[in-house]
């Protein structure tokens, strides 16, 4: 019970982070998924050069935090790398983010 407990704690922190969001630079809030980690937490460990998402290009408004996302192996993407921005995510997806989050070692490894 406790281990359920500790999950569903971890992942209302996770959501509240990301559907709260913080202030940007200009003092604007922003939902911007990397904003809501720390740099320390986001260790790039892939090469993933600006430009080659295929469906995000660099003047995409989430760019950044696609792509720092990516280079820390928290995203990876779907057939050769696509993001699909528009598309709804499933509950899978969803875990599989949380969980490479919040552990370092679930962390995907890729080239693009």
């Amino acid at each position: 019970m406790k281990k359920y407990m500790a999950l569903l704690m971890a992942l209302v922190t996770a959501f509240t982070l990301v559907a709260c969001g913080r202030k940007n630079n200009e003092g604007n809030n922003t939902t911007d998924p990397s904003m809501n980690l720390p740099d320390s937490a986001l260790t790039q460990i892939n090469n993933v050069p600006n430009g080659t998402i295929p469906d995000v290009p660099m003047t995409h408004n989430q760019a950044s935090a696609i792509y720092k996302l990516y280079r820390a192996g928290i995203l990876q993407g779907r057939d050769s790398g696509y993001f699909y921005a528009t598309s709804n995510i499933n509950r899978a997806e969803a875990a599989a983010m949380l969980s490479r989050m919040a552990e370092s070692d679930n962390r995907l490894e890729f080239e693009l």
